[in-house]
């Protein structure tokens, strides 16, 4: 079986509920992709800005299953978007709202899309393996993009389905994460191979309407990102969710220890399975999946999913822990720093170090401790960022980072400011004047819901000048 195979004419099963609640058959995104072919050339480099809507799926669809290179990103990243444009000049652009560009000329309205295209410009010398182009980053603009292919893509949505058991029963999900983000597409991908229902949705969860969709349509699961759930548990999400609940998958980070614990006894008490994930654009989408059971330890995520494998690279040969390295058919092409990077020749790439410190358990479980870029060294010392915001975090929101020599702690209203100073001079034996404690109104989030390190940074030099 190909790639979205199973979108053709005489699949007549429901696949999406559009935001007007429109239902959307698997053979009618089939028929609309006739209408793209009609007016698309071939050899081109298509830039897809949309949220969600049954034309953007349907586009999405027609392009992957085609072989387009498509450069993907949601409507509401302006800067990103910008940013695409002026990096990789590609000959269309689908958009929810009109993009202003003299380059540019809007050709025709295209169900509620403006349709532009870039003239006397030839991309047929973009390597034929590249099908999706995705920013690596949340941020608002980026000039690093990950580059996958429609094997990649298969691959990893094939596992994913296998670890879920999505082809054994009747799913029906509603978008809560961006199109563009690899978390959020991978549940699209998922569900659509498998000929399950996706309840289209641009709506926040804290709003009244994403609750009435989700229940009007008897959705019964949902993907999250820690910031989600954390408000989630806020709100008493257990009371507004349906009956009919099966499973929740949480990924994007780890969730406080705390709010994870709630989350685990809300769903044990209400019969919903409960799966974290672990993963990144580069293996594109997920890594490893742990479903949640008594006899695990809170902090798994997993076991590798089917065609992925995970070693850990030690740094240190008395720890346990080092740099978790993976393997597998989901790995992806490579990046882009230019457009003339999309002409390469790519090898396979065997391996990716990810970045991201871990261990192996006896039965295979994988456990996150970190990130390799959060050890840092004061005075010739290593110390472990993850392991000083575990100490500090006393019902307390920090964030660390490092500077040369210098360990700088974010905080929002941390109380007893000089005694936990104190207590981790007295615990790490760091040197007082190598600590600097920076408060903040809120963490910055990017578009992506997750920490911004890059503004946390430049909050910091600004701090220091």
């Amino acid at each position: 079986m190909n790639m979205f195979e199973n979108i053709k004419k005489s699949n007549r099963q429901i696949a999406l509920i559009d935001t007007d609640y429109t239902e959307v058959t698997f053979s009618q995104i089939a028929n609309f992709s006739i209408k793209i072919r009609d007016i698309v050339d071939k050899n081109s480099l298509f830039l897809l800005a949309s949220n969600y809507s049954a034309e953007s799926i349907s586009i999405y669809v027609y392009l992957i299953k085609n072989n387009i290179p498509t450069i993907l990103i949601n409507s509401d990243f302006k800067e990103q978007i910008k940013s695409a444009i002026n990096f990789f000049k590609p000959n269309y652009i689908y958009s929810n709202s009109k993009i202003i560009d003299y380059k540019y000329s809007i050709n025709k309205n295209f169900n509620g899309f403006f349709y532009t295209k870039k003239k006397k410009l030839n991309h047929s010398k973009i390597n034929k393996k590249i099908s999706l182009i995705l920013a690596t980053s949340g941020s608002t603009s980026s000039n690093k993009y990950v580059l996958l292919s429609k094997k990649n893509l298969f691959s990893n949505a094939k596992g994913i389905i296998h670890s879920l058991k999505l082809d054994k029963f009747k799913s029906t999900t509603i978008t809560t994460l961006p199109f563009s983000y690899s978390y959020g597409l991978s549940i699209i991908n998922t569900h659509l191979i498998t000929n399950n229902k996706i309840v289209l949705n641009n709506h926040s969860i804290l709003e009244k309407i994403f609750w009435k969709r989700l229940n009007d349509n008897n959705v019964n699961n949902f993907g999250a990102v820690p910031f989600l759930y954390s408000i989630l548990i806020k709100i008493g999400f257990e009371n507004l969710i349906n009956k009919k609940f099966k499973y929740l998958t949480q990924a994007g980070g780890a969730l406080d220890k705390k709010q994870k614990k709630v989350l685990i006894k809300k769903c044990f008490e209400n019969k919903i399975d409960l799966y974290f994930m672990y993963g990144q654009t580069e293996n594109t989408a997920r890594i490893s999946i742990q479903k949640f059971r008594k006899s695990k330890n809170l902090n798994s995520v997993g076991r590798p999913i089917q065609g992925t494998k995970i070693k850990i690279k030690k740094i240190n040969h008395q720890d346990k822990q080092g740099e978790i390295i993976i393997y597998g058919t989901s790995l992806f092409l490579g990046y882009a720093f230019s457009l003339s990077d999309l002409s390469k020749t790519f090898s396979p790439i065997k391996s990716f170090s990810t970045g991201d410190l871990g261990y192996l358990d006896k039965t295979g479980d994988l456990y996150i401790t970190g990130r390799k870029s959060d050890i840092i060294k004061i005075n010739g010392i290593r110390y472990s960022l993850n392991d000083i915001e575990e100490f500090i975090d006393q019902n307390q929101k920090i964030i660390c980072i490092g500077d040369v020599d210098v360990l700088v702690i974010f905080h929002i209203n941390l109380k007893k400011i000089e005694i936990i100073k104190k207590e981790i001079i007295k615990k790490f034996r760091i040197d007082k004047n190598k600590i600097i404690i920076i408060p903040l109104n809120q963490i910055p989030l990017n578009q992506n819901k997750k920490t911004n390190y890059n503004e946390l940074r430049r909050i910091y030099k600004e701090f220091r000048s």
